[in-house]
């Protein structure tokens, strides 16, 4: 409360000039009532807000100049003036006329006075909550645009959620640790069990779908991920209620509360059935592919073995190779600059002191020397052994790391003179059969191996 007595000793007629001395550059309008709610003093913001000067609010009730709410509430403020406590920031008609007309955000507050046996006075504030409604108006109007953008921005990443998941066919779920119980499940997922999305589907469905021989491997493995906490990721059949199989790739991650204990379950589920069945079409396509490489590589080794009168041997693997005989000489090294020369003379002694006839080892240079040729040629070099075998042969093994070469041509390669073709034996070939007793031949991805021998004595044909 205001203490009205100091002010009323000073007399009548310096009561306004003391408060047009407080009140003269305050920009809030003020006035003050007496007990029966009549002007007794206003300042000069008031009458501009009223439209009524000064003078013409003495003596006037306030209903007169602040609007029919403010006279409405009259009962209500002598009750609460008279209790000694203030009304605060009441709405008021916006005035007729004044600089106050335009404004809406006008508040009137009423504080009571109090003075000699218990009579009092109102003192009246009227402040102009424009700017600050403003200002709240504005902060709410881009809060309200920051949430909108917010918004969008989540359903935009939703969609896009929605569309990833649903060009992946990829089912979420959500199932409740606690209760057991699925607490959501997409229609994707539904449907990778069978079910369509207006379909009941609960946890006792999905695991009653489980294939009978994976349940205990699913079960498993969403144990092990609620204890360690860690994803999960299996692979399994399930078995829909019209009996079709179908296969399940399903990935979930646990959640925990504040004590550590696993709540939930969140994972996604996709029926990968096409795949699996377009994986065993392929995998029974392989074995048939491998079945007629075995059968075309032992067509070609017995067609081989027929036109070269036996000499060239077609090897799918090392044992099908001959056995080493005794190592002559350490291994010697084939490049395109050394190695070729050193095998040829090394041929050349061990074939001389096996008592080898000027032609036989003259062939088995030959031959030789066309396979470690090709050698380094065709994969940039290899290695080359010479042993004796039961002390009247000579056997070479030549071994490179290149690509292989390309079986389907070796029947011209052997058969067609002067034929070569890039990657392949080519005419080296022709020589190496037309000088040598026998020739061994084991290619592929890791590289080849050919194994010449050449005996003292030419194999004497009965036919010939």
């Amino acid at each position: 409360m205001i203490p009205i007595e100091a002010i009323s000793k000073l007399g009548p007629d310096a009561c306004p000039i003391i408060l047009e001395a407080i009140f003269a550059k305050s920009s809030t309008a003020f006035a003050i009532l007496d007990d029966k709610l009549h002007y007794v003093w206003v300042n000069n913001v008031f009458a501009a807000y009223s439209g009524i000067p000064v003078v013409e609010h003495l003596g006037k009730p306030v209903g007169e100049t602040t609007g029919n709410e403010s006279w409405l509430v009259k009962d209500a403020l002598l009750d609460t003036i008279a209790s000694g406590h203030p009304m605060l920031d009441l709405p008021v008609d916006r005035p007729q006329k004044g600089v106050y007309a335009s404004i809406s955000g006008l508040r009137t507050s009423y504080y009571p006075l109090s003075g000699r046996n218990n009579s009092f006075g109102v003192l009246i504030v009227i402040i102009d909550h424009t700017p600050f409604v403003e200002t709240e108006t504005k902060l709410l109007q881009e809060a309200i645009h920051e949430r909108r953008s917010h918004e969008r921005k989540l359903q935009e990443q939703e969609d896009r959620l929605e569309l990833a998941l649903r060009s992946g066919r990829l089912g979420t779920w959500e199932l409740s640790l606690t209760r057991e119980e699925l607490v959501d499940a997409s229609p994707t997922c539904k449907a990778a069990f069978g079910y369509s999305a207006s379909e009941r589907f609960s946890y006792d469905d999905l695991v009653e779908r489980i294939h009978p021989e994976d349940l205990d491997y699913v079960l498993n493995a969403v144990q092990a991920s609620r204890q360690s906490g860690e994803e999960y990721h299996v692979e399994y059949r399930c078995v829909w209620r019209d009996g079709s199989l179908h296969w399940v790739d399903t990935t979930a991650l646990p959640t925990f509360d504040d004590n550590g204990r696993a709540t939930t379950l969140i994972g996604i589920s996709q029926d990968i059935s096409e795949r699996k069945n377009a994986e065993r079409e392929k995998s029974a396509l392989l074995a048939k592919i491998r079945d007629f490489a075995v059968l075309q590589a032992a067509f070609f080794r017995d067609v081989l073995a027929s036109v070269t009168d036996g000499k060239l041997r077609l090897c799918q693997k090392t044992y099908d190779l001959p056995k080493r005989g005794t190592e002559v000489d350490e291994s010697i090294i084939l490049t395109t600059s050394s190695g070729l020369k050193d095998l040829r003379s090394e041929a050349k002694s061990a074939a001389i002191n096996l008592g080898f006839s000027n032609e036989r080892w003259q062939d088995l240079i030959t031959a030789v020397s066309e396979a470690g040729m090709n050698a380094v040629v065709h994969a940039g070099g290899g290695t080359a052994s010479l042993y004796v075998v039961n002390n009247n042969c000579v056997q070479v093994w030549i071994r490179d790391t290149g690509k292989g070469i390309n079986i389907e041509n070796l029947p011209r390669a052997t058969l067609e003179k002067g034929y070569t073709t890039t990657g392949t034996m080519g005419h080296g070939m022709k020589m190496m059969l037309e000088t040598a007793d026998r020739v061994w031949l084991l290619t592929g991805q890791a590289g080849t191996t050919v194994v010449i021998e050449q005996d003292r004595e030419s194999l004497k044909r009965d036919w010939l």
